[in-house]
């Protein structure tokens, strides 16, 4: 598929791109510790990404796109010494509203013995807690991406530079082909940033920005 660019004084470019559609999207860790000034470990910049963040929410539930959640939560055998962030029954473990879903399922980490395909279409969101960065700690994980049986992935949230990042070349690994809209992602160290991008680059990783994604799904 050709993409037709403009860029300044009636130049046009043509960029090859690969169809989206179908697709799943995956938000990362929009959680309120991360996202709230008054959260255990508040992103640099991360409320810069809020409104593209709810975009790409209201797009999956126009589209009728399905969205897997990863969330962190943690307690004290998980955090034995601290940092403290996104402990259970806190309100900084809860979603950003933007990322927040009514018709929502929360599946626990550990391995559940139900008809994920069947959840899939019940509930247009399936959030899924992890522990620390790897989505793939829960155990469910893989399964539900599979179920969705398409191969492409729009990623975004927090952070490019750990658990997001971690996501993206697992989900490569595993045969995806993953789409992140830049101005939809934040980093914890902003000079990791563009390191990140660049390995995610290297191993197949898209990066276009919301616009981009909203006009190609």
């Amino acid at each position: 598929m050709l993409s037709c660019a403009k860029i300044g004084f009636g130049t046009h470019i043509f960029i090859k791109i690969h169809m989206i559609t179908p697709c799943i999207f995956i938000d990362v860790d929009t959680q309120c510790d991360f996202f709230e000034p008054s959260g255990a470990m508040p992103i640099k910049g991360a409320a810069e990404i809020r409104p593209n963040l709810k975009r790409l929410t209201a797009l999956a539930l126009k589209k009728k796109i399905p969205i897997i959640s990863a969330v962190e939560k943690h307690d004290r055998t998980t955090l034995k010494n601290g940092p403290y962030y996104c402990m259970t029954g806190t309100p900084g473990q809860k979603k950003i509203k933007e990322t927040t879903v009514k018709k929502s399922r929360l599946v626990g980490r550990k391995r559940e013995k139900v008809n994920h395909a069947n959840l899939l279409k019940k509930y247009q969101q399936i959030v899924l807690e992890k522990v620390g960065f790897d989505l793939f700690s829960n155990e469910n994980a893989l399964t539900f991406l599979k179920k969705t049986k398409v191969k492409n992935c729009v990623v975004y949230g927090v952070a490019i530079d750990y658990g997001l990042e971690k996501l993206v070349l697992g989900l490569v690994d595993a045969g995806f082909k993953v789409f992140i809209p830049v101005d939809a992602v934040k980093p914890i160290n902003e000079e990791n940033r563009e390191p990140a991008m660049k390995e995610l680059r290297s191993k197949g990783a898209e990066m276009w920005n919301t616009d981009f994604i909203t006009s190609n799904v």
